[in-house]
């Protein structure tokens, strides 16, 4: 196993990179924390940010990488609900690489990363994942997405998703070449692994067949998951020529349960030999196997794994097709997904309600060519002055961008705002 880097054009050797990985590890043993101690930290997609996380895992110490662009208040009250050791921010630490060591070894049983997953009424879940759990992930998605030593794996999705650290696994598993570009929404030249979510294949597709061409004559695969995906989008990219590979796959589970290389019909595909998969009476999606979680992390810094029967329940509906291929069929709850990103309408109807003008709040997806679902915020208020600019305003700080509603729709009739939302009436709410 072993990792080169292709950082803004400018090619990282394994052994290059195992030097800024000494050097941080060094750091790290001075902090005298003790083995299990967990690190938060802001996972910009930097080479350095990956070499700070692999010498977590050198120390066996716990990483949880934090999403950058989280408001400040947004941060802290994350940081405030962990009982982390330290918060480092890597990219200001002073480094004394080591020319001394090729390899890198980890322990399969401790927990690698704690990453942040949706949770109820928007505080979030923290999913805890052992070294084996995400190298058992990696190990087989690299061979089922034929992912060599040849190959050039673009990092394109965050460091703080599931998404993003499979992507740097793979690459490392593979002795794959893993490409960190600032071409933002450009592929660079010689790339032949991408994963993507529907919205960052819809910009793609934008620019037309000819250019599409030019640009993915070398790739071999884009990985598609992480949202649902349109059948317009996706036969668009099969007539243009696009290597699309489509794949169902969760936090819960490190990545990847299940992938779709044939290109004939719109599915999931079967399911990878680390995973097992079976569908309840009432169509929920049930999954286990190696790659499982080891559970979230509880308040009083337990870890829980709830299973039913030994079954973890996703909350996604699915079915299996005559080829024993996944078909997901959307959410259990009201949870969507706009752009690859979990979003809670909870969440944002409890800051909205927080304007006194405001009696009513309900956030509801609305499909969208390009992000797959943006939410819309509808409003019920008999206020003269209700300023849509303050709300925006209230929600930009303490919401990420994903978040934040395309449109706002307000009404000041409470039967026509129940109507139209088709909730019930206040008579029967209490049913």
């Amino acid at each position: 196993m072993s990792l080169k880097i292709l950082y803004h054009n400018q090619l990282i050797s394994h052994g290059d990179f195992c030097s800024i990985v000494s050097g941080f590890a060094d750091y790290l043993d001075t902090l005298c924390l003790p083995p299990h101690s967990l690190v938060a930290f802001l996972a910009h997609p930097t080479l350095h940010h990956i070499a700070f996380l692999f010498a977590l895992w050198e120390r066996k110490l716990t990483g949880c990488p934090l999403n950058p662009r989280f408001p400040d208040l947004v941060l802290k009250q994350i940081l405030s609900t962990l009982n982390f050791s330290s918060f480092i921010e890597p990219e200001k630490i002073s480094l004394n690489p080591k020319n001394e060591k090729k390899t890198m070894e980890f322990d399969p049983s401790f927990i690698g990363v704690m990453i942040l997953t949706s949770g109820s009424m928007g505080k979030p879940k923290i999913g805890c994942l052992s070294m084996e759990n995400i190298f058992e992930n990696a190990k087989i998605a690299s061979s089922y997405l034929q992912l060599t030593s040849e190959d050039y794996y673009l990092l394109s999705l965050p460091l703080f998703h599931i998404s993003g650290l499979a992507t740097v696994c793979r690459a490392f598993i593979a002795d794959a070449t893993l490409v960190i570009s600032n071409e933002k929404r450009e592929i660079p030249d010689g790339v032949t692994h991408i994963s993507m979510v529907p919205t960052q294949l819809y910009s793609l597709l934008e620019k037309g067949k000819k250019e599409v061409e030019e640009k993915i004559s070398k790739v071999k695969c884009i990985l598609l998951g992480g949202a649902p995906l349109s059948p317009v989008l996706y036969h668009k990219a099969v007539q243009f020529g696009t290597p699309v590979y489509t794949t169902y796959g969760l936090t819960e589970m490190s990545s990847m349960v299940s992938l779709n290389r044939s290109r004939e019909e719109l599915t999931s595909g079967p399911v990878l030999p680390c995973s097992e998969l079976k569908i309840a009476k009432d169509g929920e999606i049930l999954v286990k196997g190696k790659t499982l979680f080891k559970g979230y992390l509880q308040e009083d810094q337990s870890i829980d794994l709830p299973l039913e029967e030994g079954w973890f329940a996703t909350k996604d509906l699915g079915m299996l097709n005559e080829k024993n291929e996944l078909i997901c069929l959307g959410r259990k709850d009201r949870l969507f997904i706009s752009g690859g990103e979990k979003i809670r309408p909870e969440e944002i109807e409890a800051i909205l309600l927080t304007f006194p003008e405001i009696r009513e709040a309900r956030v509801l997806p609305q499909e969208d060519p390009k992000w797959g679902m943006r939410p819309v915020a509808y409003l019920f208020s008999m206020a003269k002055d209700l300023s849509i600019k303050k709300i925006q305003e209230e929600l930009k700080a303490r919401l990420p961008y994903y978040k934040l509603p395309k449109e706002f729709v307000v009404m000041k009739n409470e039967n026509q705002f129940r109507s139209v939302l088709k909730l019930p009436s206040k008579g029967l709410e209490a049913e």
